[in-house]
Formats: C-alpha cells, structure tokens, sequence
C-alpha cells in the first residue's frame, strides 16, 4: 500500500513539473507568431495612427509581424466586443480611446461586453489634448462667452460631436444642462466629419486635438476657445485651459492597450514593458505621439488599471448631468 501511494505521489509531482515547465515555456516563448491589435475606430484616426506605429516599435521586438486590424462602429462596440470574446493568450490587443471603456458602459443599460471584467488593462499610452474650436464668424471668444451666446437664445449655438453618445456629444449636453446654455448637438461619423463642418460653418464649434487643429488656427480657419485637460499646452500658450474659465470638470480622452480576460501575468507584463519602452523613446515620442498631440504615459499595468478606475468615478457624474442614454438596436 505504501509503495502505491509512493508511486501516485511521484506521478502527481511528474505532472505538477510538466505542467509549470509548459507554463514557463509559454512565458519564455511568446510570441511565436503574429500578434494582432483590433482598433475599434476607422482607419487614419488617432488611434489607428498610434496603433500602427506602436506595432513597428513592438515588431523588431518581439520578432514577429504586428497586424492592427480596424473593426470601427458603434462608438467603439463593434470592434471591443468582438476583440472581449478573442483567445486570452497575448496574440489579440486592443488599442482604444476611452469610450468604448468608460463612456459606453455609462450611457448603455447593456453591452455585448462588461468593460470592468473583460478588458485587462495592460498599459497606458496617454492623454489626447484637447481644444475646444469655433467657427471665425461666431461672436464668442471663449467658452465664458460662448455659454452667454447659448443662454441668450437656447438652439442658437450648434455643437458638432463625433456621434450619438461620443465624449463629446456628451461634454456638449453636460455644458448645456449644468449651465444652462441650450446648445443644439450636431452628430457627424467622426472628429473629422466634424471638424470641416466646423471649418465650413454648417456648425459652430467642436472639439479636437491639438495637433492637428494648429495649422487651422494659425490659418485663421477656426479660432480657440479653451484647452481641455489640466495645464495649458505649450503648443498654444494663450489659451486657457476650462478650468481657468470656470469650468473644472471635464472628460479626459486617452488611450490604453488591453488584453482579453484570463490573459497570463506575465505576457501582459512583458508587453506593458515593450510599452513603456516605446513611450521613453524619444524618436517615438517624436514621429508617433506628437503629431497626435498626446501626453505618453509609463506605468505598470496596475497604474493604469487604478487610472481607469479613478477615470470612471469623474466622467459617471458627468454623463448623468448630460441625460445622454442610449439603447443597443
């Protein structure tokens, strides 16, 4: 009997071993094969931008092809849910902004996807920096004037947004609600829809980044009105930031690498790695992130899992004071 038990023991230790070695292996040998990123946004966007010289950077790296694939719609719930239900092995990523992570599961009842549990937080890339823009001919000159225009005649000032139940269709209705300005949200198929709306004057204001607003203002094709993040950018020292004007609250956009549910620690720690190493670089810095005019950010996928959840309790009080909802067809 002893000598049965004897062996079982030694074969449950054989196998534990097999098993740890085949994880180790795992970890040691990934990847040995392409790995994709899903983009939940068109082609040319920034995302997609960074998505495609984040995928250089990581080629030589991991040795092997990077592919980013670009499954836009639905403000990023086409290409999130179909990216929540791929393998957890490290071979799938999702590069996004944050609306398909904060903005969505606030304003849908339900989604083919739960943010919280189905997308790991693997690393953050940084803030987008954002500008409020308005049209030369409207009589504001800042985003103080611009509410005055909106609470004398309610409908007057028109807002492009990205779509229905975009950050900022959102932002739009929060202003409007919160300080009683009556804007009238225009939708269009994306930031750059609706930034030549603005540029023809179908609209009056929008949002955009930086970067590619500059030669737009410099140009006299539109005029700024406010900075929309913490400091003011250095790329337009002139222009106050909204908190300066009065208005602390607003919607941070960013963007963040993802892993599906169940993805091994240390796949996710070694891409967070490459990550931040293409965040330091500076020939990255200068030919990938600042012609998006976003802010890079180093962390361990832990920091950027609290960020995300710090994240959510600001935007939350923000989308309830915009009484945006929306409903999945």
């Amino acid at each position: 009997m002893k000598q049965r038990l004897l062996r079982l023991s030694r074969l449950l230790c054989a196998a534990a071993l097999a098993v740890a070695q085949a994880a180790l292996a795992q970890g040691t040998t990934f990847p040995d094969k392409p790995v994709h990123i899903i983009v939940p946004g068109p082609p040319g966007a920034a995302t997609d931008a960074i998505a495609r010289g984040l995928g250089e950077f990581l080629r030589p790296r991991l040795g092997q092809a990077v592919v980013v694939e670009n499954r836009p719609g639905a403000t990023g719930i086409i290409g999130t849910s179909y990216f929540a239900k791929s393998p957890a092995d490290g071979y799938t990523l999702l590069l996004t902004n944050s609306d398909p992570v904060i903005m969505n599961p606030l304003l849908y009842d339900k989604l083919p996807y739960d943010a919280e549990r189905d997308l790991v937080p693997v690393a953050n890339l940084g803030i987008i920096s954002g500008i409020v823009l308005a049209h030369p001919s409207v009589r504001a000159n800042s985003m103080v004037e611009l509410m005055e225009l909106g609470r004398a005649k309610p409908g007057s000032v028109k807002w492009a947004t990205f779509g229905v139940g975009s950050f900022v269709h959102v932002y739009a209705e929060w202003l409007s609600n919160s300080g009683g300005a009556g804007f009238l949200s225009v939708p269009y198929k994306g930031g750059g829809p609706a930034l030549q709306a603005t540029i023809a004057g179908e609209v009056d204001v929008t949002l955009f980044g930086i970067g590619p607003a500059i030669p737009l203002i410099e140009a006299g094709r539109v005029k700024p009105l406010a900075i929309l993040g913490p400091k003011r950018s250095p790329l337009l020292p002139n222009v106050p930031t909204l908190a300066e004007q009065g208005f602390p609250q607003y919607i941070t956009t960013w963007l963040g690498l993802f892993a599906p549910r169940g993805t091994p620690q240390d796949v996710v720690r070694k891409i967070n790695g490459l990550v931040n190493q293409a965040m330091q670089d500076p020939a990255f810095k200068t030919s990938v992130m600042d012609p998006q005019t976003i802010d890079p950010m180093v962390g361990s996928p832990e920091d950027f899992a609290e960020f995300v959840r710090k994240d959510r309790a600001v935007v939350g009080p923000i989308v309830r004071e915009s009484k945006v909802k929306m409903t999945m067809d």
